[in-house]
């Protein structure tokens, strides 16, 4: 089984463990895939409103579900920290409106 991240497991600046999991099958068959560690996923597809966007960074290669959006620079994995500085404020700061999306 493989770990399979979604909006609930990004309580904290680092994701190893997650409350669902994936199969191998279940990613040979789906639109899923593994980032790589130290990527940096956030919350793109979801109900959020007025309340911080979840930011958090892979602490180990893992699958992310439809609700999330991953980036990484796989040629400078020494700039995935600097990656996530950069998405935090968004955990912190934005509040959407009922009409944003």
């Amino acid at each position: 089984m493989n770990p399979w991240v979604s909006p609930k497991d990004l309580k904290s600046r680092l994701v190893v463990d997650t409350l669902d999991e994936i199969t191998e099958e279940g990613v040979r068959q789906s639109a899923t895939h593994f980032i790589p560690e130290g990527a940096v996923s956030m919350v793109v597809r979801s109900g959020i409103r007025n309340r911080p966007i979840p930011v958090a960074m892979a602490g180990r290669p893992l699958t992310v579900n439809q609700d999330l959006n991953s980036k990484g620079i796989e040629q400078h994995p020494n700039a995935f920290p600097w990656l996530f500085e950069i998405f935090r404020p968004l955990n912190e700061t934005v509040e959407l409106s009922p009409t944003q999306g």
